[in-house]
C-alpha cells in the first residue's frame, strides 16, 4: 500500500508541476501579446502623426526633372549631328 501512496503523491506532484508550467507559459504569452499590442499601437500612432517638414512638401515633386531634361536634350542634340 505504501508504494501505491507514493505513486499517487508522485502523480499529484507531477500534475501540480505541469499546471504551474502551463500557468507560467500562459503568463509569458500574455506579456508577449501585450508588448506586441503596444508596439503595433505605437507604429500606428507614428504613421498617423504629422511628419513635420515633409507635410509641406508636394507629394509628386520630380526633383530630378532638370537633370533628366538636360540629359535628354544632350542625347537629342547628339542624334541630330550623327548622319
Amino acid at each position: 500500500m505504501a508504494d501505491m501512496q507514493e505513486v499517487l503523491e508522485w502523480q499529484e506532484r507531477e500534475t501540480r508541476e505541469r499546471m504551474r508550467r502551463r500557468a507560467a507559459s500562459k503568463r509569458a504569452q500574455r506579456e508577449l501579446d501585450e508588448q506586441l499590442g503596444i508596439a503595433v499601437a505605437l507604429l500606428e500612432e507614428e504613421n498617423q502623426s504629422p511628419r513635420g517638414s515633409q507635410e509641406s512638401r508636394r507629394p509628386n515633386v520630380d526633383r530630378h526633372r532638370h537633370s533628366r531634361e538636360r540629359e535628354q536634350s544632350f542625347v537629342a542634340a547628339s542624334n541630330h549631328t550623327i548622319r
